[in-house]
Order: C-alpha cells, then sequence, then structure tokens
C-alpha cells in the first residue's frame, strides 16, 4: 500500500481509487475507507450496501478504527457512519460529517457513471490488427467446419449437432431474440461442457450461478446483453416466467413495499432491463415438459461415451499433453469475433415459406424458437453475406439465404423429438424396444410378461421402467393377474416425424432452384470459353 501524505481533512480532498474492483479505496489523507468486495453494481438502485472499514493514520501508521455494513443510500446509516468516525478519532464532528459526505458523494457519482454506460460492451478493446483478423476469419467460406475444429480443440465434447447448437444458443445474448438452451444429461458430463462453453464468453458477458429464485431477478440492475449459466434448472423454474418475459419485450418491472425514513410503507418499482441468454443443466427428464417452452432441448448422446472423452481430457490436462497456448489463442480469437460483429438488420426472404402447421403441438412456440435459430447463425455469418439496402428506407441489411435455413434445420429438428420425450436415454431404449414388439406382433397393448420375454430381462426391471416411463398408460388387468398397458402420445409422435420429413424435403426443394441455375451459370461459362478462348470469363 502507498504511503499515505499528511493532509489536511476537508470535504473535497478524499479520492475514490477503482482500480481494484474487489477493493475500492476511498482516501483523504487523514481517513482511510475500504470497501472489501468492491461496489456490486448488480444491486438496483434503490439501494448501495458496502462492507467498509475504517482506518486513520497516525504518526505515518495506519490505525484500525471499526469495520460495518452500510446502505449509503439509506440516510441513518451514513449518520451511523460519521457518528463511529467521530467517536472513535479527535476529528472535529462537522469535519467527519462532510468527510464521510464527501466519500457517499464520490461513490455514487461513480456508481451512477457505471450504470450509465451498463449497456455498452465491457470487453477488452482490441487493437486494429485483431479486429481486421477477427472480421477476415468471419469471411471464412466454411466457417461451420473452422468453428467446429475450435470446439473441439478448446475441449469441448458431443456431437457435430450438439456443440453448434449450444454455441449458436450462448452466442445470441448479443441479438435483439436471445434463444435458450437446454442441457439434459443425468452425468456430470453436462456440467462439463458447460464449463467449456462459458470459457468462450467474456467475464463481463457472463452470469454463472447454481441456481436462482424468481424474486433474484428483479435484484439485477441490468441483465443487457449477458449469458445466464444455471447449473440447476429444475430447482430455478421459478425464475424462468421473468427472464422468458425479459426476453420477448426487453425489460421487467415489479412493485413492492418498502418502508421510507419515517417508517412509512411506500410502494417501490424496480425496473430490469436488457435481453439475456440462459444455458441451463436438467437432470431431471420430467421436468422437461415444463421447461420446453422457455428452452430448445439439447439431449446429450451417448453417454458413456462422452464421460470417457471427459476423463480421456482430463487426463491430457494433467500429463501436458494438451497445447494450453493454442487453447487460450482459440478462446481469444472468438471473443475478438464477438466483438467486431455488429447489431445489423436482418431480413428472411423465406419465412413465410417456413411456417409450422397448426397440428404439431405447440407450433407457435416451435416456429419462433426455429426462426430465432435462424437468425443467430445469420447475425454470425454476417460477414460472409452482401449487404444490401433498402430502395425505399435506405436501410441497410443482410439477407438469410438458403444454406443457413438448411443449417439451422439441421440443428433443430434433432430437438423436435427431445422436447416432447420427459424420458432418459435408458428409457427411450426401453421405449423402442416395445415399439419393436408391437410392430412384430400387430399388437396395440402389451403386458411385462410379454416385453420381459422379448427384451430378456427380469421382471422387477420391467415393471421399475414401466413406472418410470409416463407415456405408458394402464388400460387393463389387474394386480394379481398383471396390468395391460398401452403407449400414449404415438399418434401426436408420428405427426411430429411425418412434419420433418415434409419440411426437411420443402428446404432441400427451395435450394434445388439455386443449384440448377448455379449448374445452368457455369455450363454457359463453359460454353462461352470454348468459342471464344480469347474472352476472359469473369
Amino acid at each position: 500500500m502507498k504511503k499515505v501524505q499528511e493532509v489536511n481533512v476537508s470535504a473535497n480532498d478524499g479520492v475514490l481509487n477503482t482500480d481494484n474492483p474487489t477493493l475500492v479505496i476511498y482516501n483523504s489523507g487523514q481517513i482511510m475507507f475500504r470497501l472489501f468486495g468492491g461496489i456490486p453494481l448488480e444491486q438496483d438502485f434503490t439501494r448501495l450496501r458496502v462492507s467498509v472499514q475504517a482506518q486513520e493514520k497516525v504518526d505515518g501508521n495506519l490505525r484500525f478504527l471499526f469495520v460495518d455494513n452500510v446502505d449509503l443510500l439509506t440516510d441513518y446509516q451514513v449518520q451511523r457512519l460519521y457518528t463511529k468516525l467521530a467517536e472513535n478519532t479527535t476529528l472535529n464532528p462537522s469535519v467527519c460529517k462532510a468527510l464521510v459526505n464527501d466519500f457517499v458523494g464520490k461513490t455514487t457519482e461513480w456508481v451512477l457513471q457505471q450504470k450509465q454506460v451498463g449497456t455498452k460492451p465491457k470487453n477488452i478493446k482490441i487493437n486494429d490488427a485483431e479486429v481486421q483478423e477477427a472480421k477476415a476469419s468471419l469471411c471464412q467460406k466454411d466457417l461451420r467446419t473452422t468453428l467446429l475444429n475450435q470446439l473441439r480443440k478448446i475441449g469441448l465434447i458431443g456431437s457435430d449437432s450438439e456443440l453448434l447448437l449450444l454455441f449458436y444458443g450462448i452466442i445470441s445474448y448479443q441479438t435483439e431474440k436471445p434463444l435458450n438452451t437446454l442441457l439434459l444429461s443425468d452425468s456430470s458430463v453436462a456440467r462439463y461442457i458447460q464449463n467449456h462453453l462459458a470459457a468462450i464468453i467474456p467475464e463481463s458477458d457472463k452470469i454463472e450461478i447454481t441456481s436462482i429464485t424468481d424474486q433474484a431477478i428483479y435484484h439485477f440492475a441490468e441483465l443487457n446483453r449477458k449469458v445466464l449459466f444455471v447449473a440447476d434448472v429444475d430447482a430455478a423454474k421459478a425464475s424462468l416466467v421473468p427472464l422468458n418475459q425479459l426476453n420477448h419485450s426487453g425489460s421487467i418491472q415489479k412493485l413492492f413495499p418498502k418502508k421510507d425514513l419515517q417508517g412509512n410503507l411506500k410502494t417501490a418499482k424496480v425496473n430490469v432491463i436488457g435481453n439475456v441468454s440462459v444455458n441451463g443443466i436438467c437432470t431431471n427428464y420430467k421436468a422437461l415438459k415444463s421447461l420446453r417452452d422457455s428452452f430448445v432441448p439439447v439431449l446429450l448422446g451417448n453417454t458413456d461415451e462422452l464421460k470417457f472423452q471427459m476423463m480421456k481430457a482430463g487426463a491430457r490436462s494433467v500429463s501436458g499433453t494438451i497445447n494450453l497456448q493454442e487453447q487460450r489463442e482459440i478462446k481469444t480469437q472468438i471473443q475478438n469475433q464477438l466483438q467486431v460483429l455488429q447489431a445489423v438488420s436482418i431480413r428472411n426472404p423465406f419465412a413465410e415459406s417456413l411456417i409450422f402447421p397448426v397440428t404439431i403441438k405447440n407450433a407457435d412456440v416451435l416456429f419462433e424458437q426455429y426462426l430465432r435459430l435462424v437468425n443467430i447463425i445469420t447475425y454470425w455469418n454476417q460477414y460472409a453475406l452482401k449487404q444490401k439496402t433498402d430502395k425505399d428506407t435506405g436501410e441497410i441489411y443482410i439477407e438469410t439465404t438458403v444454406e443457413l435455413i438448411q443449417e439451422a434445420w439441421n440443428l433443430f429438428e434433432k430437438t423436435l423429438v427431445h422436447r416432447d420425450n420427459s424420458t432418459s436415454e435408458k428409457e427411450e431404449s426401453f421405449l423402442n424396444s416395445i415399439s419393436n414388439y408391437l410392430n412384430k406382433t400387430g399388437q396395440k397393448s402389451f403386458t411385462a410378461k410379454q416385453i420381459e420375454n422379448h427384451i430378456q430381462e427380469n421382471r422387477m426391471k420391467v415393471n421399475r421402467l414401466i413406472r418410470a416411463t409416463p407415456t405408458i398408460e394402464i388400460i387393463g388387468g389387474n394386480e394379481k393377474m398383471g396390468y395391460e398397458y398401452e403407449l400414449v402420445q404415438q399418434e401426436q409422435k408420428e405427426k411430429l416425424l411425418e412434419f420433418i420429413g415434409q419440411m426437411s424435403e420443402k428446404i432441400k426443394s427451395m435450394a434445388e432452384p439455386k443449384l440448377k441455375s448455379t449448374s445452368t451459370k457455369n455450363n454457359t461459362n463453359k460454353n462461352n470459353t470454348a468459342l471464344s478462348p480469347e474472352i476472359k470469363v469473369a
């Protein structure tokens, strides 16, 4: 700590040092206030609670005075602060009051400045060379393959579609309509993947928590352009209502009772602004039914294989065979790419051709999520697309291409079947075995004994799986003679699979005219070149 010079105490001599965000120091020369933990900016501006340690300079040394937890926006607590200061020093009470007022004034002024720039990006500034490099990397023709290679190198595991969907979900915090993603897993693999995803996002743009309540959401001053990583969505279901509202309208408000200085109850209003992208983990498959409208579910594949990959990555980290420098460079490059992406108007000329049929369950929600995914992928590819200008309004915009719509559909269709399943991987395998048995025998119902013989498992395990699977219902029988069961929601699933097939064909047919046009153009160019070899064809 720098040596403090002896100065006369006055109301305006204090200096507020905020260089260290976890230890803010106010120094008046003779009196020093140290704020342990810094100043929490996420508090709404109805309070400003800080932990203060007061010290006095005596004969060149700092003498401890007291510690206190004070709300700098509450009058009687500020009075208590300068009363304590007067009691523990030889300073005149009026000087103590002036000094504390100066401390409070400088602190609140700094907080106001931070909140005014709070909606702006707080990323580390990158130089011109890094900007040009980031833009050039985003202009690549095969940006998808390059991105996948980078995600693999920094330790992410899972299928290509899983990784891309999760990546597009977390970077959607920069768009006007973010997309929430949900990792479905009954193992530690999901947490491993989430940690590696969080490492991509700059520290200033992410909040990592285990769980969150609906009330806690209102204590954030702003969540604008943030990614919220939640390790336990099951316990945070109540907070999804305000988060969804925040994503749709850009702000949420709440009225609550609060006492004024005279002890009278008043109604205060809290306003939280900003779009936020949520990446959560769900281990309770039964809870998926209540979460599917808020999240795009990502069901992790072969969990045993992923566990092996996770252990292998851990072993490589310990053995020193991982190129840590390369990983740091990749993370920095992705963060630089996120910084150079610009807010640009995006138009989807194919949107009306992509409307989902209302016969599909929750068609409106699914369609909205799919359009958001298309928008996010277009946003990520903005430097590879040509900017256009609206002749009527002069607005500059970029257009979604059929290729990007196809990429979005390839990712999204895999989530459609998962969202209507509240079953684990083992239960899904069990259901497939039952479906195979029913198709083979031509039956519509079954008994536990029949399935026991079909899959060669003991009766106790079969009964346990039947009880745990919500898509199996009892339609007859009794406890003594045995129950008769039937699969439910089969018709809805068949409709969904039929829709997926039809949509895939529709998007494929949208791309065919372009392919034919390109082929015709190439043939024409070849013919022109053959007839007139001296003419250069562009």
